[in-house]
């Protein structure tokens, strides 16, 4: 009984990994360009892909320029760069009137908040030694990456999440 509720509490303050998917459009009426976007995204060339995808969201047609700002925001999650994934999301939700969007919104936001607990957390933990400070540096820089978010994420059950861009909407 001790060992589990030890494991149960070590569970809760302890970071660990979860996988996670983000979606993205693969075509769009009318445009050829997110759907090339796609292809490259598919093929691991995230750089090509959002160049394409750049391209797209300059049409006029607010469909298309919405799933091209929505697809731009998962190209800017993957490069890390949260700020901007949720630019490109607002512009996705709310310019061009995009559902998926507006749901991608509120997880990014709650991610966004965890982060931020997380580095308010950090600030109140001493420094003892230079282990413990490469230790704190390194749980900064942790969240700062693609691949995880704070430990204390609403709907991630206490856990990190590692994000895998795999499957596409349509």
């Amino acid at each position: 009984v001790a060992q589990r509720a030890g494991d149960g509490y070590a569970r809760r303050i302890a970071s660990s990994y979860i996988e996670f998917n983000r979606d993205f459009f693969t075509s769009a009426k009318k445009d050829e360009l997110v759907k090339q976007g796609a292809q490259r995204a598919e093929a691991g060339d995230w750089a090509g892909a959002e160049t394409t995808w750049q391209q797209a969201a300059r049409n006029l047609h607010p469909a298309i320029a919405g799933r091209a700002f929505y697809n731009l925001a998962v190209a800017s999650e993957v490069r890390g760069d949260l700020p901007g994934t949720i630019d490109w999301a607002k512009k996705s939700a709310f310019t061009c009137n995009n559902g998926q969007a507006k749901s991608y919104l509120r997880i990014l936001n709650d991610r966004l908040r965890a982060q931020e607990l997380v580095r308010e957390q950090l600030k109140s933990v001493p420094v003892i030694n230079s282990h413990w400070a490469f230790l704190r540096n390194t749980l900064v820089f942790q969240l700062n990456s693609p691949y995880l978010c704070g430990p204390f994420a609403p709907n991630s059950g206490g856990r990190r999440a590692i994000f895998h861009p795999q499957k596409p909407l349509l």
